[in-house]
């Protein structure tokens, strides 16, 4: 017999517990065929109103519905308090293991989402002002064409100093390490 068998202070699962854990995958399956049913919406949007041919619409509708789901995972986990499985059983155990996976990985996506998203959209604001102050009056999301513009006058100069500043870490990263490599190999 295992250890948790023997020892007489070990207590089984308390029904409230057994209770959240049913109904956490009650929602759980809910969440899922929400986000299912949604999914002819998020095609529809993709297809007709954007004009984007079906298998991007499909695939993008595919990321729709499973970036949905981990959203619903995370904001459940957020506002539902954790059932606790002392005293559980090994199926209830490994269900909880995978969703605490889940909602730990689809919690890190949203937060770098939020993080390059709102710095892109800093960095966007910025743009427009400085545009603005240039005698440029265009929307927030115009802004990006103004960039786009700019970036191409720039290119040339973008791609001469993307060969150059190689070159010269490594004219640099010889000068500093040349000579040790002289000395080492001349053993003095």
């Amino acid at each position: 017999m295992s250890y948790a068998e023997q020892s007489p202070t070990l207590r089984p699962m308390s029904q409230q517990a057994t209770s959240l854990a049913h109904e956490w995958r009650k929602l759980t399956r809910a969440a899922t065929l929400v986000a299912v049913l949604t999914s002819p919406a998020w095609f529809i949007v993709f297809r007709h109103t954007n004009g984007w041919s079906i298998w991007l619409s499909l695939l993008l509708t595919v990321v729709g519905v499973v970036a949905f789901r981990g959203l619903i995972d995370v904001l459940a986990h957020k506002l539902i308090p954790r059932a606790n499985l002392y005293g559980a059983g090994g199926d209830l155990l490994e269900q909880d293991v995978v969703s605490r996976r889940r909602v730990w990985y689809w919690r890190t996506k949203y937060r770098r989402l939020v993080f390059v998203g709102g710095t892109l959209l800093l960095l966007l604001t910025a743009a427009n002002l400085m545009l603005r102050l240039g005698g440029v009056e265009t929307s927030l999301f115009g802004t990006i064409g103004e960039l786009s513009g700019l970036f191409v006058q720039f290119l040339p100069t973008i791609l001469i100093l993307g060969l150059q500043l190689p070159l010269l870490f490594f004219i640099n990263f010889a000068i500093l390490f040349g000579p040790l490599l002289f000395f080492g190999i001349k053993q003095m």
